[in-house]
């Protein structure tokens, strides 16, 4: 009986699957690989990993600090006075009619909106309206470019608190990171007049520190209020809660 034996052949079907090798095949063999090479040299995979991060530190140090949410390039800003708790609005008008006439000859000033007992509507994706009060007002400035809406921010800035001396002006960017300020601190208690005590110290602690600007307190001035409960033929006849405090707040 004669065998002939034929070396060097191989099945064409087992050739061609080998030949379909996937990527996904070629990167899990390079993983498999590199899992068994790092577990081999612990010690060099924890050194490399930790010069990762050196070199990370030693690149970005000494650079320019970057925003995640920078100031929008934009010709537009708002002035808002906050005046004591309980002041007629009037008073109010009277107060922000005074910044008024400081833009309404500038050159920079393309147009401006006042707002008084309210603020605008939502003009802006991160701007959130104020309530409405008889002590609140605010001014919408468009200005003809970023650059005039900075120079006459400044100069707002630093004219408006000699000019409103009983009322909190804030001269605020519409633009960046929607908050109402970039610092806030909060003290949580029960005593409403210690809470004011610590709340007094710690503005003065940042009314004297460098860099600081605008420091004010969520912390209403007393007064004394007036509450009206509505029987239920008011309603029949018209009357609303609304209606009523609007009415007594003109009194």
């Amino acid at each position: 009986m004669l065998y002939i034996i034929k070396k060097g052949l191989r099945d064409p079907e087992s050739a061609k699957a080998r030949k379909r090798s996937s990527l996904l095949d070629i990167m899990q063999t390079t993983y498999n690989k590199s899992i068994a090479w790092c577990l081999q040299h612990s010690r060099i995979t924890i050194a490399g990993s930790l010069s990762t991060i050196l070199l990370a530190v030693l690149l970005f140090i000494d650079r320019d600090q970057t925003e995640f949410f920078p100031e929008a390039e934009r010709d537009q800003f708002t002035v808002e006075l906050r005046m004591p708790t309980g002041t007629k609005l009037e008073k109010t008008e009277e107060a922000i009619l005074r910044v008024e006439d400081l833009i309404r000859d500038d050159e920079r000033v393309r147009s401006y909106a006042a707002f008084t007992g309210r603020s605008a509507p939502r003009f802006y994706y991160n701007y959130s309206p104020e309530l409405p009060a008889s002590n609140f007002a605010q001014l919408l400035i468009n200005t003809n470019g970023k650059k005039a809406s900075v120079s006459l921010y400044e100069e707002l800035k630093a004219k408006t608190g000699s000019l409103v001396p009983r009322g909190g002006l804030k001269s605020a960017d519409a633009a960046g990171q929607p908050m109402s300020a970039p610092v806030e601190v909060r003290i949580a208690g029960s005593d409403m007049i210690r809470l004011k005590q610590i709340g007094s110290e710690v503005q003065d602690i940042l009314r004297h520190s460098p860099g600081s600007e605008m420091v004010r307190t969520d912390s209403r001035e007393d007064f004394y209020g007036i509450k009206i409960n509505l029987k239920d033929e008011a309603s029949r006849l018209g009357f609303t809660s609304s209606a009523v405090s609007q009415m007594s707040s003109r009194i």
